[in-house]
């Protein structure tokens, strides 16, 4: 395999002459695991997006609660619970 040369602040480094990254990229690829070895699993992910959703949904809410659009099926009144 043939490879070039390249150069940053960091000194030189060798990479192969097919691609198309340069030095920073290279230092990367060796340092860091990238791709699926070093992803998080599917159920994390599924949960992250899950929580986020509920996020937005919430935020919405209390957005158009405040702009007084509120219509009875997208906006809930917040119950308040004692103890």
């Amino acid at each position: 395999m043939e490879y070039r040369i390249e150069h940053d602040t960091l000194g030189e480094v060798k990479v192969a002459a097919d691609k198309y990254w340069g030095a920073q990229t290279q230092r990367s690829k060796m340092n860091f695991q990238i791709g699926p070895a070093a992803s998080m699993p599917r159920e994390i992910i599924r949960q992250f997006s899950i929580g986020h959703l509920a996020n937005r949904l919430r935020n919405t809410v209390e957005h158009e609660r405040e702009r007084g659009n509120c219509q009875p099926r997208t906006c809930y009144k917040r119950r308040e619970t004692n103890g």
